[in-house]
């Protein structure tokens, strides 16, 4: 996939200090596809709707495993982005975690929004946070054809079915 990229060089780098603003977050995002394949396509979106500076949000789409690098964003302290996927290709579970280690002043937190990473980056200019998005494709377990699974339990406050035989006499 082809997109345009914004990446905020020195002369950004002054604007954000002159607003009184300091560093970038970017993030290396990491897909990994467990359990059997896909080619996707995966979307990871990555919202910093504190930016000031350049866009808010970046949306990197995968076709299957690999690594891409967001935009910069910039903002006032703290810098706050919530990262989700949102398309993820019919994977039976997805699991956002940050990389260790994190740059000082950087937390990150799993939320059901999302992954939060947030932080105060002081003098840092650019700060890159790794982040690791898998999918796993394990099917859920199936009961043979034929099978009828494990009976449920009986119910002990019943009683006992009658035992019904014809009596076999051998000699």
């Amino acid at each position: 996939m082809t997109r345009s990229r914004v990446r905020l060089g020195g002369w950004a780098l002054l604007l954000l200090a002159g607003l009184g603003l300091s560093g970038c977050f970017n993030f290396e995002v990491t897909k990994e596809v467990t359990g059997g394949t896909s080619q996707g396509p995966f979307e990871v979106e990555i919202d910093c709707p504190s930016t000031v500076v350049g866009p808010t949000s970046d949306t990197l789409t995968f076709n299957g495993p690999g690594s891409q690098t967001s935009i910069d964003f910039a903002g006032p302290e703290p810098v706050t982005c919530t990262i989700t996927e949102t398309a993820t290709a019919g994977a039976s579970s997805v699991t956002l975690a940050c990389e260790d280690p994190l740059p000082p002043g950087v937390t990150c937190q799993s939320t059901p929004a999302g992954l939060v990473v947030s932080g105060i980056l002081g003098d840092q200019d650019t700060v890159t946070i790794g982040i690791r998005v898998v999918n796993d494709f394990t099917p859920p377990p199936t009961t043979p054809p034929g099978d009828p699974g494990t009976p449920p339990p009986a119910d002990p406050g019943a009683p006992a079915a009658p035992v019904v035989g014809t009596p076999r006499f051998t000699g």
